[in-house]
C-alpha cells in the first residue's frame, strides 16, 4: 500500500513547524543538487535560494494564494526556477556594473594617481555607489550600465529633459568621486 501524501497546504497553515520541517527534509538535498545544475552556483548558494524558496512556498500558503498542491516539489521547484533566473539577472547586472565601471568611465576611478588593484578599484567604485543612494545610483546606473540616452533617462526619472539629466549626473559622478576617495583613506 502506497503512502498517504499529505496535505500540504493544510499541514503548513495548521503546523508550519512541522509542514516545513517535512519540506526540509524531504526536498532540501534533490533542490540543493538540482540548482547546482542549472548555473554556477556553490552549495551556499543553493541552500540559500532553496530558503527563499521555502519563504516564498510557506508566505503564499499563509496569505491564501494557494488553496491546495498537487504536487508540492513541482511548486517549490517552479518558485525555485524563479529565484534563480532572479539570481543569474542580479549577477549579470553585477558583472555588467564591473565591466562598465573598469571601461567607461575610468575619470571615476583614477582621480588622484595612486596605483591600485582592478580589484580594489572594483571594490571602492561598488561600495561607494551603494553608499550614493538614489537618484544618483539611478541615473549613474541607468547611463553607464544599462546604457540609455539621457532623453530616455529624463522620461524614466521625470526629469525636464536632457540637460536636467546630464547636470544631474555630473553632480551625482563627483560625490561618487568624494566616496570613492573616502572609500581609499
Amino acid at each position: 500500500m502506497k503512502p498517504l501524501k499529505p496535505d500540504w497546504v493544510h499541514l503548513i497553515k495548521n503546523q508550519p513547524n512541522k509542514g516545513l520541517n517535512l519540506v526540509y527534509n524531504q526536498f532540501k538535498n534533490p533542490f540543493c543538487n538540482w540548482v547546482k545544475t542549472k548555473g554556477d552556483f556553490s552549495s551556499y548558494d543553493a541552500a540559500d535560494i532553496f530558503q527563499s524558496s521555502v519563504t516564498i512556498l510557506h508566505q503564499n500558503i499563509t496569505l491564501g494564494k494557494v488553496d491546495s498542491l498537487e504536487c508540492i516539489k513541482s511548486y517549490l521547484f517552479a518558485i525555485g526556477k524563479n529565484k534563480i533566473s532572479e539570481k543569474l539577472r542580479a549577477n549579470k547586472k553585477r558583472i555588467k556594473l564591473s565591466n562598465s565601471l573598469k571601461n567607461k568611465p575610468p575619470y571615476i576611478l583614477n582621480e588622484d594617481n595612486v596605483q591600485h588593484s582592478d580589484e580594489e578599484k572594483m571594490n571602492s567604485a561598488n561600495n561607494a555607489l551603494e553608499k550614493l543612494g538614489d537618484p544618483c545610483k539611478t541615473v549613474i546606473r541607468l547611463y553607464y550600465i544599462e546604457e540609455y540616452s539621457l532623453e530616455e533617462i529624463a522620461k524614466i526619472m521625470g526629469y525636464k529633459n536632457k540637460e536636467t539629466v546630464k547636470t544631474k549626473k555630473y553632480k551625482c559622478i563627483n560625490r561618487l568621486r568624494k566616496l570613492i576617495k573616502e572609500e581609499k583613506h
